[in-house]
C-alpha cells in the first residue's frame, strides 16, 4: 500500500504461545501491528531434519 511500510516474516514455532513469546520479544513490538497467517504442512513435506 503507498505510504505505509511493510515486513513479511516466514516464522517456525511450536505453538501460538511460542510465537507470541518471540514477536513480542521485538524491540518494536509496541509499535507494530501483526497479522499471523497460519500455515499447514505440504502433502509431500518428509518432516523434520533430524
Amino acid at each position: 500500500m503507498p505510504g505505509r511500510t511493510g515486513n513479511w516474516g516466514l516464522w517456525h514455532a511450536a505453538d501460538p504461545t511460542e510465537l507470541h513469546a518471540v514477536i513480542s520479544s521485538l524491540p518494536v513490538w509496541r509499535w507494530m501491528d501483526v497479522t499471523v497467517h497460519a500455515l499447514s504442512d505440504h502433502p509431500v513435506d518428509p518432516g523434520p531434519r533430524a
